[in-house]
């Protein structure tokens, strides 16, 4: 029986982080799919929220629209870059609007420049890059791309998770839109993990280091043998220890505790406390060109059973981590429209 329920976790967890980096993308009508034709007037490149003002022309008049597209971060690996278009270009973009009648906002799904070509500026753009692994690793070590498509559908899975009453509580109190993240405070592991940007992994004698391309996320799990620290020391990501097994840093287990609290710990709209703990393996393909991330969360306040998942990174030697962190700004824009 529980073999059969974590075969069934395995899929909720694999959704459990919404689409937007600080918001659910449920506030936009994405069945309905606009085009609008006209000119680029401002383009804010940020993270986690790239914005645009396109400013088009009719009978009534001229009109400005604001655009909300994905974060460098996710969008940088799918084809996205900060020269894809300027400021005075004559662009047509598909877009989505808002199902909220106070919001002044759509959602961008991609721009057709003059010359034809299609940038993406959503995940669920037909347009985005869809390469994968360029290349093979020896180790772990390197850059890491986590495959594109896991975050689309953690939210709708998560509603199918077995909660506490207080997990029922606190999902019940959730406004729907917000979480930590529009204070770009980012959301803790493992859900971390799972949002398609670039990880660096560098590995030293005494601890491996991840650098996760969302709002200066920094893991550092201790290699040397030491122990978790006191219950009253905590940290966003927790305290990590591990260990190789076999030969060749091919496999890394992990264990971390000691976390913070967190409004968005367990998943979305759900917090973490205390006695969050996640186990996670970092196991590198036979070929070298992916690395298979498993693992198992505890969120005993929260949630009835543990969860378990399984994603794959695909090796990208060709990506580069953005080196932009959260721009507080862009992070709250949602918040005030």
């Amino acid at each position: 029986m529980r073999n059969a329920y974590a075969l069934t976790v395995l899929t909720m967890l694999v959704i459990a982080t919404p689409v937007s980096g600080h918001h659910s993308d449920s506030v936009y009508d994405k069945e309905n799919l606009v085009t609008i034709e006209g000119t680029v007037i401002k383009y804010e490149w940020r993270n986690p929220h790239t914005y645009l003002q396109i400013e088009t022309t009719d009978a009534e008049g001229s009109r400005i629209t604001n655009v909300e597209a994905g974060s460098i971060s996710w969008l940088g690996p799918l084809g996205l870059a900060r020269d894809s278009f300027q400021v005075g270009d004559h662009v047509t973009a598909n877009v989505f609007p808002a199902n909220r009648p106070n919001m002044r906002v759509v959602l961008g799904r991609e721009i057709i420049t003059q010359d034809g070509r299609a940038i993406p500026l959503n995940a669920d753009s037909p347009y985005i890059d869809r390469s994968t692994s360029t290349g093979s690793a020896a180790d772990i070590s390197g850059t890491w791309l986590m495959q594109s498509g896991a975050t689309d559908r953690m939210h709708e899975a998560q509603l199918s998770w077995e909660l506490t009453e207080m997990g029922k509580a606190a999902l019940a109190g959730h406004n729907g839109v917000s979480t930590p993240q529009s204070e770009c405070v980012p959301m803790s592991v493992p859900n971390l993990m799972f949002y398609p940007v670039v990880t660096l992994i560098d590995i030293d004698d005494d601890a491996v280091r991840m650098r996760v391309d969302w709002m200066d996320s920094e893991r550092t799990i201790y290699m040397d043998g030491r122990e978790h620290p006191d219950a009253g020391e905590r940290f966003l990501h927790g305290h990590s220890v591990g260990r190789w097994e076999g030969e060749g840093r091919r496999l890394l287990v992990v264990d971390t505790a000691n976390f913070a609290d967190h409004a968005a710990g367990t998943g979305y709209g759900i917090p973490a406390g205390s006695g969050k703990r996640v186990a996670e393996r970092f196991e590198l393909s036979e070929d070298g060109t992916q690395m298979f991330y498993t693992g198992m969360l505890e969120s005993p306040e929260y949630l009835a059973a543990p969860s378990t998942w399984r994603f794959v990174f695909d090796h990208r030697p060709d990506l580069e981590h953005s080196e932009r962190g959260c721009d507080l700004d862009s992070a709250r824009r949602f918040e005030l429209e």
